[in-house]
């Protein structure tokens, strides 16, 4: 009896207990299981990484369908929800196409044997002609072509230099396997062969998703020692870019009304890495937490709220794909829009929200492009948080599409950190109750949203926060171009841009020895050099490539 007694009180003091909370208590308790039970699915091992064209990423979108249909979004994709469009992946090497024959023996690309990304699709026939790194250097009175006659030959060039691959190295500029096979090409060689003898070069990379054609067929072989000066060599390349299917995600809460608020975050991830991971090791699901299963978390949480949001516009939820891959999905959709776009009065964007510090700083970009964003922001910033604005409409996530067409547009950003784009982005490295303050905060600003606002097109000189560097090139990047390469949309007077000569529309395709691929290897390079630091950039000039000196 006395225990039943006891359990009696207990259970009568814990009613009187949550009694006390208040509605707000519950409320925002609630939330917080919500946003944790979204996250961790969409950034479970089960999910491998969110990549487009996986299985998974289809369960991701289904996730994202089902909690628009809970809400009562009406589907204003292209086929019910969805809007599909496609994203390519890779370069793909067709056996029957891709070959190296040296003498009787006949090669097919496998991971020590194949096609380099830099390689013109074309055949070659030769005889082999050894030329060393490849490399003609007058400021250091070197030059491996120097006596060797390689006209209509296939050139056999060293990975290396003459003092090794390294940071330091007398030779850096001349590292790049593309310059080598455009010096071959300029010297008469008909095609290109690289090997590996000093095992401290690294080999090119096997597999890539972008080529960046530089005159010549080139292989590139590990273990080269067989080919011998004069020994017949044919080459044939053709490298055929791989594509899938992505799949925005959208759902609309119809107010009758003649303006409408955009709201976005990309659900896309890098899957295993691949080019875009800036982790070094063993294959590894990267689940991508805060980049960007925080935003699309957000996302779902404001679309669980539309009711509540902006009554006096309509509203349109996006999760876009493709954005790790070049903001391709929301690219698409501006070029295809469901809606008029034009009656679109802004874009809001969560990329990466998921880690509130304890300073409880807020990174927001676009705040220049409309001349009432600035008073909205200050005015519904009602918890005190610490914002750091940026007035650039431009950076590497999708408000850049929708900038791009004239509508005014806020990106929110709680900082980088050392997970990004790793295997450790995981979801217990989340602060859900500040994901949900900063959902709520995008939830105030969107209902203080007017009917109409000002857009101002604003000075973008790589205003992206995503990661953060050192030094600045001083340009404005096309961040919707295509590739391969970053191009140019702007540059900015008195920046190293400007001094060394780059202009706009030039496609930057290499600085220092770092290869440009597409705008995140162009972010990882940045990473790479610190103020003072000198190099050199090469570009593509109405198809023509140009090499210039810069320093930071």
């Amino acid at each position: 009896m006395a225990s039943k007694l006891n359990s009696m009180k207990k259970w009568l003091l814990a009613t009187f207990s949550v009694a006390l909370l208040s509605p707000c208590a519950f409320a925002q308790s609630g939330d917080i299981h919500s946003a944790r039970a979204d996250l961790y699915f969409l950034a479970s091992d089960s999910l491998k990484g969110r990549s487009p064209g996986s299985r998974e990423i289809i369960v991701a979108a289904n996730h994202i369908v089902n909690v628009f249909k809970d809400a009562e979004l009406a589907p204003l994709g292209e086929e019910n929800y969805f809007q599909a469009f496609p994203i390519p992946i890779a370069m793909t090497m067709m056996p029957e196409s891709n070959q190296l024959q040296i003498g009787d023996a006949e090669y097919h690309p496998s991971k020590t044997i194949f096609p380099v990304r830099f390689s013109e699709n074309a055949t070659a026939k030769g005889e082999a002609v050894h030329v060393g790194f490849g490399i003609t250097a007058p400021e250091l009175e070197h030059d491996d072509y120097n006596e060797v006659l390689v006209e209509g030959k296939i050139a056999i060039i060293d990975i290396s230099s003459p003092d090794g691959i390294h940071p330091h190295s007398q030779y850096m500029k001349y590292h790049g396997l593309d310059y080598r096979i455009s010096n071959a090409k300029e010297h008469g060689a008909v095609g290109v062969v690289f090997t590996q003898t000093d095992r401290t070069a690294q080999p090119p990379q096997s597999s890539y998703n972008s080529s960046i054609p530089s005159g010549l067929p080139a292989w590139f072989m590990a273990d080269a020692k067989d080919i011998v000066d004069g020994s017949e060599v044919s080459i044939s390349v053709q490298l055929l870019p791989a594509q899938v299917m992505g799949y925005n995600v959208i759902g609309y809460a119809d107010r009758g009304m003649e303006s409408t608020i955009i709201i976005g975050a990309h659900y896309d991830h890098l899957g295993y890495g691949g080019e875009n991971s800036l982790y070094r090791g063993e294959s590894a699901i990267h689940n991508g937490a805060d980049d960007n299963a925080s935003g699309t978390t957000g996302l779902l949480y404001l679309a669980r709220n539309a009711t509540s949001i902006a009554p006096n516009h309509n509203l349109l939820f996006i999760a876009f794909s493709g954005e790790e891959r070049g903001l391709i999905g929301s690219d698409y959709y501006s070029e295809h829009p469901t809606v008029d776009l034009s009656k679109v009065v802004a874009m809001l964007n969560m990329d990466m929200i998921g880690r509130l510090s304890e300073d409880r700083e807020l990174l927001i970009s676009g705040t220049g492009t409309a001349v009432e964003w600035d008073d909205i922001i200050e005015g519904e910033n009602t918890t005190s948080l610490a914002i750091s604005s940026s007035k650039g409409g431009t950076g590497a996530s999708d408000h850049t599409s929708f900038y791009q067409k004239d509508i005014p547009v806020l990106h929110f950003f709680t900082g980088t950190h050392d997970d990004y784009h790793k295997p450790s982005d995981d979801p217990d490295k989340i602060n859900y109750k500040g994901l949900i303050e900063v959902a709520d905060y995008i939830e105030r600003i969107a209902n203080a949203i007017p009917d109409e606002l000002t857009f101002q097109k604003t000075n973008d000189a790589e205003q992206s926060t995503t990661p953060r560097f050192n030094v600045t090139l001083g340009i404005i990047p096309d961040y919707i171009f295509g590739g391969p390469g970053v191009k140019v949309d702007g540059v900015t007077d008195g920046k190293p841009a400007a001094k060394a000569g780059l202009l706009p529309d030039d496609v930057i395709t290499q600085l220092g020895e770092y290869p440009i691929a597409d705008i995140y290897a162009y972010m990882r390079a940045l990473g790479a050099f610190k103020p003072g630091d000198s190099t050199t950039v090469k570009v593509l000039r109405e198809e023509k490539e140009m090499e210039f000196e810069l320093t930071f």
